[in-house]
C-alpha cells in the first residue's frame, strides 16, 4: 500500500495526518469560496500579549521553553505556513516548504526543502529562532534540529478542534494570543452555524470517500473520517485501525454508498470515470449522480481553512440544508 500511496502524492499525508496536499482546479460550484488570506485579520496595537519566557507542552509530548517571542520562523507543513499568515506573521516567516502555496505571498518565501524532506542546512542558514513542524518530523528532524541549538515545535491535529488548539498555541507562543483568538472565534462561529444546518438533516447518507484508484479510503479514526461523521454522514469503512485503509471493490459495490466523494488531488479522478466502472452503474451515488470532487487543500491541511472544507463536505453530504 505504501508505494501506491506514495505515487498517489497521498504518503507524507497519512504520516503526517494529512499536511500535505496540492492545489486543485476550482472547487466546485457547490461548494464555499476559500477563506480571505489571513492578512485581513488586524494586528492588535500591544507588542506583549504573553509573558516570556514561555514554556510550552507540543503534540509530540516535548517541553518547551522560548526565551522571547520569536522573530524568524520557519514552517515545514503547509498548514503551519497558513496558520502563521491567519495570525498575521507573515513578515517574520523566513522559509517555508515548496508546497507552501497560500496565501499567495507564501509562494515568494525561501524554500526549505519538502516537508518530508527538509533541506537541513537551509533550515540552519536562515537562522530561525522557531521552526514549527509535525508529527512527520518528529521522530528525526526535531532532535537534528535541537542538536544545531534551533527551537522547534510540533503540531499535530488530529480532527478540528485541534485545529482550534493548534492556532490558539502558535498565537501564544509567537505573542499573539489577540490574533490567534480571533481567527478561532471565527472558526468557531462558522463550524457551529455548518453543524446548526446539518442537524436539521433528516437522513445519514452512507458515505465513500476515494483518496487514490487504488480505493484508499479514511477510516472514522482520521481527520477526514472525523469530518464525515460530523458532517452527517456515516463512512462505508467500520471498524480497523487503519486510518487509511486499501479496500476492494466488492466492498465498496456491498456497501451501496450514497455519496462519493472524490478526494485525490493527483490523478485527476473524474465522476465520469467512477461511473464508467465495472460494476459501479448500480451504486446509489451513481444513479443518484452524488460524484462530488473536493479541493484536497481545504481538507487536509489541519489550518485556518479547514472550516471551509468542512462546509464544503457538508454541503456534498447534505445539500438539501444549505440554500
Amino acid at each position: 500500500m505504501v508505494k501506491d500511496l506514495a505515487r498517489a502524492g497521498f504518503i507524507w499525508t497519512l504520516a503526517a495526518t494529512l499536511f500535505l496536499a496540492a492545489c486543485l482546479p476550482a472547487v466546485p460550484a457547490s461548494a464555499p469560496a476559500p477563506a480571505p488570506p489571513a492578512s485581513v485579520v488586524p494586528k492588535a496595537d500591544s507588542a506583549e500579549q504573553a509573558s516570556f519566557p514561555m514554556t510550552v507542552t507540543d503534540a509530540a509530548g516535548r517541553q518547551v521553553t522560548l526565551q522571547k517571542a520569536p522573530e524568524r520562523i520557519i514552517s515545514l507543513a503547509p498548514s503551519n505556513t497558513e496558520i502563521l499568515f491567519a495570525i498575521g506573521l507573515g513578515d517574520r516567516i523566513v522559509g517555508v516548504t515548496t508546497y507552501c502555496d497560500y496565501p499567495e505571498e507564501a509562494k515568494t518565501k525561501p524554500k526549505i526543502g519538502g516537508t518530508a524532506t527538509v533541506n537541513l542546512e537551509l533550515v540552519v542558514a536562515a537562522a530561525p529562532d522557531l521552526v514549527l513542524g509535525t508529527n512527520t518530523h518528529a521522530k528525526k528532524i526535531v532532535p537534528e534540529l535541537e542538536s544545531k541549538g534551533l527551537t522547534a515545535i510540533v503540531l499535530d491535529p488530529g480532527n478540528m478542534e485541534d485545529v482550534l488548539t493548534a492556532i490558539t498555541q502558535v498565537g501564544q507562543i509567537t505573542g499573539r494570543t489577540k490574533e490567534a483568538e480571533a481567527v478561532v472565534g471565527q472558526m468557531k462561529a462558522r463550524i457551529k452555524e455548518i453543524e446548526g444546518k446539518v442537524a436539521t438533516a433528516k437522513t445519514t447518507p452512507r458515505v465513500f470517500w476515494e483518496v487514490t484508484r487504488e480505493l484508499v479510503t479514511p477510516a472514522p479514526t482520521s481527520f477526514i473520517g472525523d469530518m464525515i461523521i460530523r458532517a452527517g454522514g456515516s463512512n462505508v469503512v467500520k471498524d480497523t485501525s487503519i486510518k487509511w485503509p486499501r479496500i476492494s471493490q466488492e466492498v465498496v459495490i456491498a456497501s451501496d454508498p450514497e455519496v462519493i466523494i472524490i478526494g485525490d488531488h493527483t490523478e485527476q479522478v473524474t465522476p465520469q470515470e467512477i461511473s464508467g466502472r465495472p460494476g459501479w452503474r448500480v451504486l446509489s451515488a451513481v444513479k443518484a449522480g452524488r460524484l462530488v470532487p473536493v479541493n484536497p487543500d481545504l481538507v487536509n491541511r489541519a489550518g485556518p481553512r479547514v472550516v471551509d472544507g468542512f462546509e464544503m463536505v457538508a454541503r456534498a453530504i447534505h445539500p438539501e440544508v444549505f440554500p
